[in-house]
């Protein structure tokens, strides 16, 4: 499933850029319009934590685990909402022709193509072990490391970890483009602890400033759910 845009004005959600604090006159280069320096090594390790402020270039919002889905209990759907008509097969076979009509007109490599140029910036979630998805925008242009740089800036301190896609493994090389990985118009990227040992929970690597953000976004659900609730079952 493709995670959802960030932009959205009622969702929680901030913008993180680093600074540091000999030198507030300095923009922090997650704030400029060039793409920031991206890491190079294939495992990365995080270094001491810079301070934090909020800026538009790099949105973030933090998902606590299973937030992707709402119970079925939770909201009660008539039986209508599972009939499917006669309509609703008609327009799904003519959408469905049309469409095949399009594709019958390009090649694998055009189409492929096509798509990396349609997009220009990328929503990508990063998930943690225990569940936890950090989000955030990237642009077209930008590598994996630009990620890993991201990462390393949303967490406390030290730890060393790699960035992967699955089924099957792999983990992502620094130096290789995101359209190129195949991470656009949105993807969902995993993290993993490079040593067993240093395996923690989010609550104690991630700064405490996104695991606000993550409290905030856990109220926003519920609210949501509670208010979706009683209007189901009107």
């Amino acid at each position: 499933s493709s995670p959802s845009s960030p932009s959205s004005p009622s969702s929680p959600s901030a913008s993180l850029a680093s600074s540091s604090p000999s030198d507030s006159s300095s923009a922090s280069p997650l704030a400029s319009s060039a793409p920031p320096a991206a890491a190079s090594s294939s495992s990365a390790v995080s270094s001491a934590p810079a301070p934090l402020r909020f800026t538009a270039d790099r949105p973030v919002r933090v998902f606590p685990p299973g937030s992707g889905s709402i119970s079925s209990a939770a909201v009660e759907l008539p039986d209508s909402f599972y009939e499917v008509t006669e309509a609703d097969v008609g327009r799904a076979l003519a959408s469905f022709k049309r469409e095949n009509e399009r594709l019958a007109n390009f090649k694998p490599r055009q189409l492929e193509e096509q798509k990396k140029e349609k997009y220009e910036r990328f929503v990508i979630r990063i998930r943690f072990p225990d569940g936890v998805e950090l989000q955030s925008v990237f642009h077209k242009g930008e590598k994996v490391g630009h990620v890993v740089r991201f990462v390393n800036e949303c967490l406390k301190g030290r730890t060393s970890y790699v960035l992967f896609t699955t089924p099957p493994r792999k983990v992502l090389p620094p130096s290789s483009l995101l359209v190129d990985e195949g991470l656009f118009p949105a993807a969902l990227i995993y993290f993993g602890f490079k040593r067993e040992e240093e395996r923690q929970g989010t609550s104690e690597i991630l700064r405490e400033e996104l695991l606000a953000l993550m409290e905030e976004e856990r109220q926003s659900s519920y609210s949501h759910v509670a208010g979706a609730a009683p209007a189901a079952a009107d």
